[in-house]
């Protein structure tokens, strides 16, 4: 019997827009999930992507790793990654790993709800 992830990853893409909705831990578990997530990344016609982070309850190295390359990813494709505020715990770790620095967070109201995925418009 296989164990639950303790962690959740939704995509959800709106014409230029790309929400990535992280759920849970993301340690080294998580780690393969994160791969096929970035393999799974497209710029073609996409100008934004939204990283949700507000329900992760724990990110070690791959977490931040991830969040790195997610940054890094959007630099070098011409694409805006933008993540929401993090629990306290998640942004003592981002801080720890100096990514405040690097990453950009956005307050703008659109970028906060609702949690969960839209249904898809049509």
């Amino acid at each position: 019997m296989s164990e639950m992830p303790l962690y959740d990853i939704d995509l959800v893409r709106d014409a230029a827009r790309l929400r990535i909705l992280l759920r849970g831990e993301f340690d080294l578990a998580a780690r393969p999930a994160l791969e096929r997530l970035f393999l799974s990344l497209d710029p073609t016609r996409l100008e934004r992507v939204r990283v949700d982070i507000r329900e992760v309850t724990f990110f070690d190295s791959t977490g931040l790793s991830m969040a790195h390359r997610l940054d890094r990813w959007g630099r070098e494709h011409g694409v805006a990654v933008l993540f929401t505020r993090a629990i306290p715990e998640v942004t003592r770790g981002l801080l720890a790993a100096g990514l405040t620095l690097s990453l950009t967070f956005s307050d703008a109201p659109e970028d906060q709800l609702p949690i969960r995925p839209l249904p898809p418009e049509g």
